[in-house]
């Protein structure tokens, strides 16, 4: 199994399941950032954006960072997109296979001093040479549906090259990624797009479902987590919790549902998880703003999620973890608490977190968390971990 040797040439446990890293060049503590893994040459973390602090006047930041070969770098700052908070950045070709590199990068959305965006960038996040990041304003385009428009605290999250979507003739060439929810500055959204990356062209898939919810779809939500599962030739994207409510305009409560929307299919499963190997642990509290990544997957199809940390409805921060053990199927899934360590993050929300998928085997080998928020008191955090489950 290859996996960076360079990001866990720093861990200080040998065999935990967290692992802390020990970069030099640390950069302020930011939370809300978009986040990226490239499995390139040198493999890298790419982080945007993200709020140096939570107080309202508190600035964000336009800067992209990568961490790689055990030190952070500015790739970027005051070029590109405007400082933006909750803005999401994912792949803009493949990344899953033995033909990924992902050297450019679709970032979307974001609140900036002016509200929610609706704006599409393209940037080059690996091997750009001394072109730097390579900022330009992607061309949106809507495949007949129109487009998504303005909104932060959604989730965007890349789709594996190749993969069934229902379209014809499929897969598209570029790269997919599958958009839902957010806040567009009046309301909480529920509707779910995809996007072929490298064109940025918008596809609808779904409108949204009444706002309380429904046994057909999710409500309305922002601040919720997301991730794709493989699953073969059909995946299947997760959503859990985040901050919706009866009242679009005026969000009141923090979700802990779990839903499953099939991309082949174009339809959503409520889903019903058991409780693993101790029934007393029970199951994640709702949350909003938590970290949910593929942490490992296997060739039958069957996949290990992280979720991590959040904030509950008193904006208490969490520090616990848990893994989502879900089959091919779907059929059976399964939480199981993962146990505290010393070498565990602290408690924090609104991390970046990106799964280490292997440019060689195509599969997960882990997740790479960096930074987040202690929501009260204010404090931004700076560290970043490896987890292998």
């Amino acid at each position: 199994m290859r996996l960076a040797a360079a990001f866990l040439a720093a861990a200080s446990l040998a065999g935990a399941a967290w692992k802390p890293l020990l970069p030099t060049n640390v950069p302020r503590g930011r939370s809300g950032a978009g986040a990226l893994w490239v499995d390139g040459d040198e493999p890298e973390l790419a982080v945007f954006g993200g709020a140096l602090g939570t107080c309202p006047t508190s600035p964000t930041t336009n800067a992209l960072l990568v961490l790689g070969n055990g030190t952070w770098a500015t790739s970027s700052e005051g070029a590109g997109p405007s400082p933006r908070v909750y803005a999401e950045m994912v792949p803009a070709f493949p990344v899953f296979g033995a033909s990924a590199n992902a050297t450019r990068a679709l970032v979307f959305g974001g609140n900036t001093d002016a509200g929610p965006s609706g704006e599409a960038w393209l940037a080059c996040v690996s091997g750009c040479g001394a072109s730097g990041s390579g900022w330009e304003p992607a061309k949106q385009q809507a495949a007949g549906d129109g487009l998504p428009g303005a909104r932060a605290g959604h989730t965007l999250v890349a789709v594996p090259a190749g993969a069934s979507v229902g379209w014809s003739p499929a897969p598209v060439s570029g790269g997919v990624a599958f958009l839902f929810g957010g806040f567009n500055g009046t309301q909480v959204l529920a509707d779910s797009w995809l996007v072929e990356t490298s064109a940025a062209r918008w596809h609808l898939l779904s409108a949204g479902g009444p706002p309380g919810g429904a046994p057909a779809q999710p409500g309305v939500r922002a601040h919720h987590s997301s991730a794709v599962l493989p699953g073969g030739p059909s995946p299947v994207a997760l959503v859990f919790g985040g901050i919706g409510g009866p009242d679009p305009a005026a969000p009141s409560e923090v979700l802990g549902d779990l839903w499953a929307f099939s991309l082949a299919r174009r339809a959503w499963t409520n889903l019903t998880v058991s409780v693993a190997a101790d029934p007393s642990a029970g199951a994640p509290a709702p949350r909003q703003g938590a970290a949910l990544r593929v942490a490992s997957t296997r060739p039958d199809g069957s996949a290990t999620l992280l979720l991590l940390g959040g904030a509950d409805a008193s904006s208490n921060t969490l520090d616990d973890a848990w893994l989502l053990h879900v089959p091919a199927s779907l059929s059976g899934a399964r939480w199981e608490a993962v146990a505290a360590c010393a070498s565990a993050p602290s408690p924090r929300a609104y991390a970046s977190a990106a799964t280490m998928w292997s440019q060689a085997t195509g599969l997960a080998e882990g997740v790479v968390v960096y930074g987040g928020v202690e929501v009260i008191p204010d404090n931004q955090r700076r560290d970043a971990f490896v987890f292998r489950p």
